[in-house]
């Protein structure tokens, strides 16, 4: 260094010089620019004040200052809503008969249309009472001879018919079968009409009028609307009902 010094004279400091000058320079560019970033954040605030007025509803004005922001209240409206009862089922009597032990009673359920009997389980000394369905000409039968109403009431408490079982009082109404509705097969439908036809309107034959009951062959609704059923423990034909026509 003294060497390159005594050799070069006064310009062994253009260096140093030029290095001092750069870091000045440097230092005041730093400073102008933290200086920008300050006079931002006074004048706009930080990306979390900003986020915590707008959650707030608390405009910032140039002054860095959030004055709350009075905004109208709508009057709340009251609409009358009313929602539709659930449907469930209900039994209306048309016939008793109190001549023998157990009692006999007939009638329409009101849902569906269905004819039913009822009569007391005598496994259940009497405490429970259960409601099986009936075509329109048993019910004819059995609304004028008590005696033969009384027979098929003992077959019932003998668990002779388990196909012809109702669901009790204030239970879930059955809803009509939808086309899209699938794994039908083997289930159990109420007919929901004492004629039933199928899609084209063309009457099911072979199934007696008020029939209660269906069992469903096919898995699902076919391309026409309809459901392949039959009569529950008999070994009646297919017939093709109109899916809207039988309830689940």
């Amino acid at each position: 260094m003294i060497r390159a010094w005594h050799a070069d004279g006064s310009t062994f400091y253009y260096p140093l010089v030029a290095f001092v000058v750069g870091t000045v320079l440097a230092a005041l560019v730093m400073g102008v620019a933290m200086g920008i970033v300050q006079l931002g954040l006074r004048l706009h605030g930080t990306d979390e004040e900003r986020r915590r007025d707008d959650k707030g509803k608390q405009p910032r004005d140039a002054g860095g200052s959030a004055e709350p922001e009075v905004r109208p209240v709508a009057e709340p409206v009251e609409t009358a809503t009313t929602s539709a009862p659930p449907r469930v089922l209900g039994f209306e009597t048309t016939h008793e008969f109190r001549d023998g032990s157990p009692f006999v009673e007939l009638g329409i359920e009101r849902e569906t249309g269905r004819r039913y009997l009822k009569t007391p389980m005598s496994q259940r000394n009497g405490e429970w009472e259960e409601y099986y369905g009936i075509d329109l000409p048993e019910y004819e039968t059995f609304a004028a001879d008590a005696t033969e109403a009384h027979g098929f009431a003992t077959e019932c408490r003998r668990q002779e018919h388990p196909d012809r079982w109702l669901f009790w009082p204030g239970a879930r109404a059955p809803d009509p079968i939808t086309i899209d509705r699938t794994r039908l097969a083997k289930k159990r439908a109420i007919l929901l009409t004492d004629h039933p036809t199928n899609s084209s309107s063309v009457p099911v034959e072979g199934l007696p009028v008020g029939t209660p009951f269906v069992q469903i062959v096919g898995s699902a609704v076919d391309l026409d609307g309809n459901v392949q059923a039959r009569l529950p423990a008999v070994d009646s034909p297919i017939v093709s009902i109109a899916a809207d026509q039988l309830g689940l």
